[in-house]
């Protein structure tokens, strides 16, 4: 009998499985041997078991759950259905692709971002136009470990309703009838069909970078935007550079004065402002 099948170590070298994985493969029920003999307790395959081999090998490369291999693998009828492992192998590929898309579009934001950073003097005030930016946010707490918590609240929050985050975590504050209000929030890609989504409204805003600052130092810094505006908008995110300080990073204000009183209501009135 054993004429006609091969080693343990035959199918290890032929399809890239290390044995230590193919008698995992046994312990588990997905892949058991032709032939074990008795006297040496070696394990002997045969060659209709390599595709089986292979589709093991290409469960583990997906993510496939070595558990799920039963599904595709017919032992009574003898047939392996590549057809349902292809699809559930596609959709997780897909997964895999948008994931590693946005790790791509991280490092190139961040690069970007770097690249931005080591061109202003800091203390000194620019002007950066902007894009809109969808955000969530809650109200913010008066020491910094609520802040981070809100952050993970608004992550978790975010999953919940299958929104992907952005890289702008951060605080802001909103001035409106010479009262402020101080809220944290993350960037997020929105839905564009979701109308009640918050977001900050694309513009030239006023910025400054420096180190130990936030938005309640926004009047100070900026004192002719809020006599020029009623209504006025400050966001502090930190900015990646070159050599980042983890104990006291370098820090993005912004300001922007807002003369838009639809978008201000819709916005940041009472019936849609989630908190």
């Amino acid at each position: 009998m054993k004429k006609s099948l091969f080693s343990i170590g035959y199918m290890s070298k032929f399809t890239g499985v290390h044995i230590k994985s193919l008698r995992y493969y046994e312990e588990i029920g997905v892949l058991i041997p032709e032939y074990v003999d008795p006297e040496t307790n070696y394990r002997y395959y045969s060659y209709q078991q390599i595709p089986t081999v292979m589709a093991l090998r290409f469960c583990l490369e997906l993510g496939i759950p070595l558990i799920n291999f039963k599904k595709y693998h017919d032992t009574v009828s003898g047939y392996l259905h590549y057809d349902d492992l292809l699809k559930d192998g596609q959709v997780l590929l897909d997964k895999k692709v948008d994931e590693l898309n946005k790790i791509i579009s991280y490092i190139y934001t961040s690069v970007q971002e770097i690249q931005e950073s080591e061109k202003q003097t800091r203390g000194v005030i620019f002007q950066r136009s902007l894009e809109r930016m969808d955000v969530l946010l809650r109200l913010e707490q008066s020491n910094k470990q609520n802040h981070f918590n809100n952050i993970g609240l608004m992550i978790d929050e975010a999953k919940s309703q299958g929104l992907e985050t952005g890289f702008v975590p951060g605080s802001f504050n909103i001035f409106d009838e010479n009262k402020f209000r101080n809220y944290t929030f993350i960037d997020i890609n929105a839905n564009k069909h979701n109308v009640d989504i918050m977001f900050f409204p694309k513009g030239t805003y006023l910025c400054i970078q420096d180190k130990g600052i936030s938005v309640n130092d926004a009047p100070t810094i900026f004192p002719d935007i809020y006599k020029s505006y009623a209504k006025v908008l400050a966001i502090a995110t930190e900015v990646f550079t070159s050599k980042y300080d983890l104990n006291s990073p370098l820090i993005e204000l912004r300001v922007i004065g807002i003369k838009d009183e639809t978008y201000w209501e819709q916005t940041f009135g009472n019936s849609n402002f989630k908190l």
